[in-house]
């Protein structure tokens, strides 16, 4: 398959799929599908919205994170029979992700009916990227060079892209609205965050086991030297490995004209009358009175309490005056302040960014910043959807009980249960890998 891109000028460029191109957000693209193997002489021009971008840091760069635009057999017979067809390419919420293996630069596709809203189903699940749209309706090269703007493709081999001739037609796809009170909204769609408490708070219930343990959640449990079940929780990282869902519908053929010849009829109708009376409604009502206005005297008071004068102290009583009266008050021994009982839970991971199918390291560290010896050390890591656990890679550099088990996400619980106990000052580390989805 081949695709032609056209910037402004009647000759296009022609480039063999998959070719990769820079498409400026806001602006309304055609292009022209041909030279299929299995569709000879068959040319396809599809519409392609580009409703928003990638927000990546300035060490990532966001052409290895391409938006697949696919283009299936089937999409190409549904077309040749009459339907259009609809697809919206969107970023997928890590949160709300499928748990499903995707290879790169492939998409998870969808068929939703007609009557779903794409747009509203890709807001709900993450943030709209573009919007593809082809029929059987053919264009000319030079009515595609017209209806393109200069200054809005950066094509392969292309040093930069230039200023785009005309504004966006879609003002509002790429503005990034800030609460005046909050701030910017930091973007959730490009990165993978794992670790810390979301959701519901995690506790210890009355049985004495972990509860609230959601997806993405890093928890750990210890017993302080009062015997005291205590949780703590991670730190949140996060990894860059956008992926992006579409979503396809079929429009088909909504009617089709046909004439019918005039069938001689004639039919007489007598006239119908009907009166109805129906009598006034009034309704009255009287409210009871919901107010009330009383008198309340004051309740406070207010006292005044002048500088003590110390007459005597001694050991074990200290004699004074206050405002004409003695007082005398007992000495106390300062109390000894003990250090509480402290677990401190870091997590990281080997990469800041991944591509799909990387498999990636994660480290998790536990010290004892406190001043007590604590023990029981239970490490709870619930992996979100878009992490796939690598059996066989869980490490421990202390004696440690390792189990599984499936969360809701479509993933597994991780959970290691350190034996003995941990002296203030010392600390572990486990690890394990885990494949991006």
């Amino acid at each position: 398959m081949h695709v032609a891109f056209f910037s402004g000028q009647a000759t296009p460029r022609d480039f063999a799929a998959p070719a990769s191109a820079g498409l400026r957000p806001g602006y309304v693209y055609r292009v022209r599908v041909h030279g299929m193997t299995d569709f000879p002489g068959v040319a396809l021009y599809p519409t392609l919205e580009v409703r928003g971008s990638l927000e990546l840091s300035a060490q990532i760069n966001p052409a290895d994170y391409p938006a697949p635009i696919t283009i299936t057999d089937n999409d190409v017979r549904r077309v040749q029979a009459g339907v259009l067809v609809t697809k919206v390419i969107y970023l997928e919420n890590p949160e709300r992700a499928i748990p499903t293996a995707v290879k790169p630069g492939q998409a998870l596709e969808s068929d939703l009916p007609s009557s779903r809203d794409l747009l509203d189903e890709a807001r709900r699940n993450g943030r709209p990227m573009a919007i593809l749209r082809f029929g059987e309706r053919s264009f000319t090269d030079a009515e595609l060079a017209a209806e393109s703007i200069p200054g809005t493709i950066l094509l392969p081999g292309d040093p930069r892209l230039g200023r785009p001739a005309h504004p966006p037609c879609l003002p509002w796809a790429c503005v990034n609205l800030y609460d005046p009170i909050l701030g910017r909204r930091c973007p959730d769609e490009e990165c993978l965050h794992d670790g810390g408490d979301v959701g519901l708070p995690a506790g210890i219930g009355p049985d004495g086991r972990l509860g609230g343990l959601d997806p993405t959640d890093t928890i750990a449990e210890y017993t302080n030297s009062k015997g005291r079940r205590s949780i703590v929780k991670s730190n949140r990282i996060c990894v860059c490995v956008p992926r992006y869902v579409v979503l396809r519908c079929e429009t088909p053929v909504a009617g089709y004209e046909l004439a019918v010849n005039p069938i001689t009829t004639a039919s007489v109708h007598g006239r119908a009358l009907l009166q109805a009376r129906l009598p006034s409604r009034e309704a009255e009502q009287v409210d009871i009175l919901a107010g009330m206005k009383g008198r309340e005297r004051p309740s406070g008071t207010q006292s005044v309490i002048g500088p003590v004068e110390l007459a005597n102290a001694q050991t074990i009583a200290i004699i004074g005056r206050m405002e004409g009266t003695e007082v005398i008050g007992a000495v106390l021994e300062k109390p000894t302040i003990h250090c509480p009982d402290k677990l401190v839970l870091c997590k990281w991971a080997s990469a800041k960014a991944a591509q799909l199918g990387d498999v990636i390291t994660f480290y998790l560290k536990y010290s004892n910043n406190g001043g007590q010896a604590i023990s029981d050390i239970a490490v709870n890591d619930s992996l979100s959807g878009r992490l796939e656990y690598v059996p066989g890679t869980a490490r421990s550099d202390r004696s440690a009980v390792f189990t599984t088990q499936v969360n809701e996400a479509g993933s597994l619980i991780l959970r290691w249960e350190v034996g003995g106990t941990l002296q203030p000052g010392t600390s572990g580390i486990l690890s394990f890998q885990a494949r991006v989805r």
